[in-house]
């Protein structure tokens, strides 16, 4: 699936890869919400006529979704560090909560996130979801 994102006049071409049939995961507003900041970053760190890839993959018992953009990307002194309240990085600095809320809202759901370069230049933001299932608490 590709779809194609105006912000603040820029076109970003957003490509889905992901399973035909995606496990539920255990989750409530907080992690649409992180979801929804982790795709936010990487439309406002995209240059123009950018592409974002996103990936979700499924090895039992957890979910694996994974933003790519091709943005300036994030040092690695500076990859733990932007979780942190109020650190902001990039030429369009924020109030720096965005990924700090992310964090705490990822780790609640017994979740990890963590930050990779992208191997076509920028950032790859990856989280990895426990997959809901009746035996899940």
């Amino acid at each position: 699936m590709e779809l194609e994102a105006e912000s603040n006049h820029k076109i970003i071409s957003m490509l889905f890869h992901k399973l035909k049939k995606i496990p539920l995961i255990r989750a409530n507003i907080t992690i649409k919400s992180a979801i929804l900041t982790i795709l936010s970053n990487a439309i406002k760190f995209s240059p123009i006529n950018g592409k974002i890839n996103i990936n979700i993959d499924y090895f039992y018992p957890n979910i694996y979704f994974e933003v790519a953009d091709q943005g300036k990307g994030i040092p690695d002194h500076l990859k733990q560090e932007v979780f942190e309240p109020l650190f902001s990085y990039g030429e369009e600095k924020g109030m720096g909560l965005g990924l700090a809320i992310t964090h705490e809202a990822i780790q609640n759901f017994n979740g990890k996130i963590w930050i990779e370069d992208n191997k076509t230049g920028g950032t790859k933001i990856c989280l990895k979801l426990l997959a809901y299932s009746r035996e899940t608490p």
